[in-house]
């Protein structure tokens, strides 16, 4: 239901690409120890996910997140703030996120929001102060409202 903590030992590890794995319902908080990735991408239905651990956070070489497909994610961690190399998010197809924290805003060199297939009524207010954003994508949502800020 786990992969098991000793994958933080991949310490040069750069991308990580998690796809199909039906069983997995967490990741361990020792992804953090990975201080090279610069990619991770969570794919495809069969990652039974949840929630993702506050130590994503800690990637603090992490450039692009991917999240797709993932039908029980409910929340993204306030912590992804702290992502602050972060340069693309790709959210799509996660049937039960309905928002992106307020938290968002601290990602300044995020260039690329990509939002597809994700039942959200509305963005943070604060998603105007990301001013490295070059792309924004929102496609298939239920979007009610556009804050002011963009």
């Amino acid at each position: 239901e786990a992969l098991p903590a000793s994958i933080g030992r991949l310490t040069s590890l750069e991308t990580l690409n998690i796809e199909r794995c039906y069983a997995l319902r967490e990741l361990p908080a020792s992804i953090s120890a990975m201080t090279r990735l610069t990619s991770l991408r969570l794919r495809k239905r069969g990652l039974n996910l949840k929630e993702l651990p506050s130590s994503l956070g800690d990637l603090q070489a992490l450039k692009s997140l991917t999240l797709q497909n993932l039908l029980v994610l409910e929340a993204l961690t306030t912590s992804i703030a702290r992502l602050t190399s972060l340069e693309t998010l790709y959210i799509e197809l996660c049937d039960k996120l309905q928002e992106l924290p307020e938290t968002i805003v601290a990602l300044t060199n995020l260039h690329e929001l990509s939002i597809n297939g994700c039942p959200m009524t509305a963005l943070p207010a604060s998603i105007g102060a990301l001013t490295n954003l070059t792309k924004l994508f929102l496609f298939a949502c239920e979007l009610t409202d556009v804050p002011s800020s963009i």
